[in-house]
């Protein structure tokens, strides 16, 4: 999975939380519900912008250990605490994955792997998702090819670091305004709200799915975050390109939608490092 986020984002720093797979606690499951919750835990205090969660669990309202993993979820949605990304099941037609947990929950972003042509993989085919990445004819680290949800998820939390990572670039770019840092704000602001990045990744795939389709779009990064060499010439040429990405994934309408009323302006030192912190590491944690 990290190959798969650096492969997107280089810059992004991992934190790689492994769930307890012992089966000590309940040995008709792969891994053991209260590690989930121990795992989120631990990547919120790790101050982390975006989480992957490359498993699913079927939701029983009975479940106690269940309840409490996934008010924590709910709570991380609601308070904005980090973007949350989880994979589909690949478990067919038979098994829908609303009854799964974390893609069951609202505003957990859902993300089906796509084939090279950028259709929806056999397993998912009538399986809701919001977003298709590519997730077939990938490589591990031992040369072997795998494929499935997972490295997709992976994929679409890198491009989630890589946005981020693009609009602080902006706020702390040479030459920059106080145009510039206004406008890094607000696109900061809306990637790092599980809507708005939604709508910047519909930005990125060139357009919604069709209303009748559970299958989300699939998501062309190249579309919208290309930079030629001439856009490295100088300053000048790194701000103006900045300028049109980020511009390009949070568009004028999207703002209207998305941004409240009032919000601060970020604080920039003379060094171009936000005052508050916004440009430290951008953290991204992988729960396996």
């Amino acid at each position: 999975m990290a190959i798969c986020v650096r492969e997107v984002c280089p810059k992004a720093e991992l934190y790689i939380g492994r769930l307890d797979d012992s089966h000590q606690t309940d040995p008709n499951q792969k891994f053991s519900i209260e590690s989930c919750t121990k795992a989120l835990q631990w990547a919120l205090d790790q101050g982390v912008d975006i989480i992957s969660m490359s498993w699913t669990y079927e939701m029983t309202p009975d479940d106690n250990r269940k309840t409490e993993f996934e008010s924590k979820v709910r709570d991380v949605i609601k308070n904005d605490k980090a973007v949350l990304f989880g994979s589909l099941p690949d478990l067919g037609v038979i098994q829908p994955s609303q009854r799964f947990s974390p893609i069951g929950l609202e505003g957990v972003i859902k993300i089906s792997p796509a084939k090279k042509s950028g259709a929806v993989s056999d397993e998912n085919l009538h399986q809701k998702s919001d977003f298709l990445f590519p997730g077939e004819n990938k490589t591990n680290m031992l040369g072997k090819e795998v494929r499935g949800s997972s490295f997709a998820t992976a994929s679409a939390a890198g491009l989630a670091a890589l946005v981020i990572y693009t609009i602080k670039a902006l706020a702390v770019a040479p030459r920059r305004t106080k145009s510039d840092i206004d406008t890094a704000n607000n696109a900061l602001y809306i990637a790092k709200n599980w809507q708005g990045l939604k709508r910047i990744f519909e930005i990125m795939s060139m357009g919604k799915s069709k209303e009748d389709s559970k299958v989300g779009p699939f998501v062309r990064p190249s579309q919208t975050l290309v930079i030629s060499s001439a856009d490295i010439e100088d300053d000048d040429t790194v701000l103006g390109a900045l300028r049109r990405i980020v511009g390009d994934l949070v568009p004028g309408h999207v703002k209207r939608d998305l941004l409240p009323v009032g919000l601060p302006s970020l604080q920039v030192n003379g060094s171009g490092v936000f005052k508050d912190g916004q440009t430290g590491p951008l953290r991204e944690a992988a729960l396996e």
